[in-house]
């Protein structure tokens, strides 16, 4: 099987992502390139992209993640809930 090399960019925009999750309320830019220990316009980059994606969100002077996200997760549980349903009718019939 074929290696492929990691994209860092990618990494970096995931750490975002990371650690937009763990915080209880919006964060500055500059606390969000300190904690991640990533050079400001980097980070702008990163956030600016996330933003137009729908997954972080800007509120003044502060970032916090967006909702794009979750509408991922509702769709994959969705999923997960009529494929546990189907298995409880199998289950059911087999008594």
């Amino acid at each position: 099987m074929k290696t492929y090399k990691l994209n860092n960019s990618l990494i970096k925009g995931f750490a975002v992502v990371e650690y937009l999750a763990h915080q209880k309320d919006p964060v500055p830019a500059p606390a969000i390139a300190a904690a991640l220990d990533m050079q400001y316009p980097t980070l702008m980059h990163h956030l600016a992209t996330l933003d137009h994606l729908g997954v972080a969100r800007r509120i003044g002077e502060h970032w916090e993640l967006g909702t794009k996200l979750s509408l991922y997760w509702a769709k994959k549980k969705a999923g997960l809930l009529s494929h546990r349903d189907e298995i409880d009718r199998l289950l059911h019939a087999l008594g």
